[in-house]
C-alpha cells in the first residue's frame, strides 16, 4: 500500500509533467502500477486531482488533471495515542496471629490508602479455597512480608511456618513489634520497627476498627529506601494522591514522591492530573510549590489540558 508521501510524490509528478501517463509515473517514480492506479483513485476521491483515464496509443493517460490542492496532503505526523497511566502494584504479605487480626486490618487498611495492596488471610483468601496453599501462594505472589509480632504470633506455630516460607523465597522481611515483642529465629538478623502506634475507634454501628496511617506510612518510607521498589512505590503514591484526605496527608505523600526519583510522561501527567482532582492536594500549603516545580521541571511532557486545569485550580 502508498504512502502519504509517496501519494504526494505522485501529486507533484502530475502537476510538474502535464498530463502523464500511467507508465509515466511507474517508470519514473519506481512505484507498482496497482499501487499507482490506488493513489490516483485516493486523490480523486479527496478532489485533489480530476482523473480521467483513456487508453491513447495503448498507454493509459490522464486528462481534466488539476493539482492545484498540492498542500492539501503534505506529509503530516502521526497522530499520538496518549499512554494511560497503570500504576505498578507494591504487594504486602501481612502475617498476625488470629487476636491481633483487628489490627492486622488496620495496616492493611492504612497501605490501601496509600496505593499498597495489602494481603490479608481473613479477607483475600475465598470460603472453600486450601487455606495452607492460600497461604503459601499469597506469601510467593507478595513483594515484602511484614510480621506483626506480639506474644500470641510468638506462641503461633504457622506464623513461625509463614517466616520460614517468606525466608525461603526472599522476600524482604519487616518485623513490626505491636506489644514489645522482639524478633526472634530467622526474624533476629531483620531491624524492628518498634513501638507501632495505632488508635481504636468505632463505626457508628459499633464496629470496633484501628487507625495506624501514622506509622504504616513510615513502615512504607522503610520500603522506599530499597531500589528495587521505587519504581513500584512511585505509582503507588500517584494513585494515592486522589485519596489524600488532609492536607498535611497530601503533603506528606508528595515530599515522599518526589524524593523517589524523576517521572515519565504518563507518571508526570498523571500526578498533575491527581492533583487538580483533590483540593487537598492543590490547596495544600506544602504541596503548591511542590506542584509549581514539577511543571516547571516537566513543562515539555505535561499534556496541555492537564496543564491547563492544575494553573486553572490553583489559580496560577
Amino acid at each position: 500500500m502508498i504512502s502519504k508521501k509517496e501519494r504526494l510524490n505522485i501529486l507533484k509528478f502530475i502537476q510538474k509533467e502535464d498530463t502523464p501517463s500511467i507508465e509515466d509515473i511507474v517508470n519514473s517514480l519506481k512505484y507498482n502500477l496497482e499501487d499507482v492506479k490506488g493513489a490516483l483513485k485516493y486523490l480523486d476521491e479527496k478532489r485533489l486531482i480530476t482523473c480521467k483515464l483513456k487508453s491513447v496509443d495503448g498507454l493509459w493517460k490522464m486528462i481534466d488533471i488539476t493539482a492545484d490542492g498540492i498542500d492539501m496532503i503534505e506529509e503530516e505526523p502521526p497522530e499520538q495515542k496518549k499512554e494511560t497511566f497503570i500504576g505498578r502494584n507494591l504487594r504486602v504479605f501481612i502475617s498476625y496471629s488470629e487476636e491481633d487480626k483487628l489490627i492486622a486490618k488496620g495496616i492493611k487498611d492504612a497501605l490501601n490508602h496509600y496505593g499498597v495492596q495489602g494481603f490479608l488471610a481473613h479477607e483475600d483468601i475465598p470460603t472453600g479455597e486450601d487455606w495452607v496453599e492460600s497461604i503459601k501462594r499469597g506469601i510467593k505472589q507478595n513483594d515484602i512480608f511484614i510480621a506483626m509480632l506480639s506474644k500470641k504470633y510468638k506462641e503461633s506455630d504457622w506464623t513461625d511456618q509463614e517466616v520460614g516460607i517468606a525466608v525461603a523465597n526472599e522476600k524482604l522481611i519487616i518485623p513490626v513489634s505491636i506489644d514489645g515483642c522482639m524478633p526472634y529465629g530467622f526474624m533476629m538478623k531483620y531491624q524492628a520497627f518498634k513501638k507501632f502506634k495505632y488508635e481504636k475507634g468505632k463505626h457508628h454501628n459499633g464496629k470496633e476498627f484501628i487507625y495506624c496511617y501514622g506509622d504504616v506510612f513510615k513502615i512504607i518510607k522503610m520500603i522506599g529506601q530499597k531500589e528495587e521498589f521505587k519504581e513500584n512505590l512511585k505509582d503507588c503514591f500517584i494513585s494515592s494522591l486522589k485519596n489524600a484526605g488532609s492536607f498535611r496527608g497530601a503533603e506528606e505523600i508528595m515530599e515522599t514522591l518526589v524524593g523517589l526519583g524523576s517521572f515519565n510522561s504518563v507518571q508526570i501527567n498523571q500526578i498533575i492530573i491527581n492533583c487538580s482532582l483533590n483540593n487537598q492536594v492543590y490547596q495544600a500549603n506544602g504541596c503548591q510549590p511542590i506542584i509549581r516545580n514539577l511543571i516547571k521541571e516537566y513543562d515539555k511532557k505535561i499534556d496541555e489540558e492537564n496543564k491547563e486545569k492544575i494553573k486553572e485550580v490553583m489559580a496560577l
